[in-house]
């Protein structure tokens, strides 16, 4: 199982709509599971791509996406999605948080 940690500068309900485009619309993945902010897909080969988003204070959110055997379309989902800027994490730092 292969478990990535991402952050993005969009907001928890736009990082969901945003997850649910790509793998639904753009991939055709149907869905599994939809729980508030737990999202699963139905794979190829029986297996699961799981999001869990949690927003982070200051703005922001923060992906925990699992899957066994889609890594590559997972990868894709996180390279398209916005990435906080060096700017962000210099602020957030000075700001005691991380």
């Amino acid at each position: 199982m292969a478990a990535y940690e991402t952050r993005t500068k969009l907001l928890m309900q736009e990082a969901l709509s945003r997850a649910r485009e790509f793998f639904e619309m753009q991939h055709g993945l149907p869905v599994q599971d939809r729980l508030g902010s737990l999202l699963r897909w139905r794979a190829a080969e029986n297996d699961t791509i799981e999001l869990r988003a949690f927003p982070v204070k200051g703005g922001g959110t923060r992906l925990e996406i699992e899957t066994v055997r889609n890594d590559d379309i997972v990868l894709a989902f996180i390279r398209q999605l916005p990435q906080p800027g060096l700017l962000d994490e210099l602020r957030n730092r000075l700001r005691g948080r991380r």
